[in-house]
């Protein structure tokens, strides 16, 4: 076991946590000071990691789709709705990839 604890040199203080580099070991220590550099313009809500406000930033504040999503085709959801003033809520409240239709057309 000794032979390759030269393979992970940079060792936590608090607790049994090692890396191959400063920089992960700087990340875990994080999790430790509960420190947390990163701050979402929108909300306020604070990360530890860049890349985890990025993901935050694409899932709940950006009405544009990411890299990632580009890819993917988008879901089409369709509403049944029973009433005129159900209708009127629905349409209001319509969403992009949503369709309603009124039961006599089904």
């Amino acid at each position: 076991m000794a032979l390759h604890a030269c393979l992970r040199p940079h060792k936590c203080t608090s607790c049994s946590f090692a890396s191959k580099n400063m920089k992960d070991l700087r990340h875990h220590m994080m999790t430790h000071t509960n420190e947390k550099p990163y701050s979402c313009q929108v909300c306020g809500q604070r990360f530890n990691r860049n890349g985890h406000l990025k993901f935050h930033m694409e899932r709940l504040h950006t009405h544009e789709p990411s890299l990632r999503k580009a890819h993917s085709v988008p879901s089409q959801q369709t509403i049944i709705i029973n009433s005129d003033e159900e209708a009127l809520a629905t349409l209001q409240n319509l969403q992009a990839g949503q369709t309603v239709i009124s039961p006599e057309r089904l």
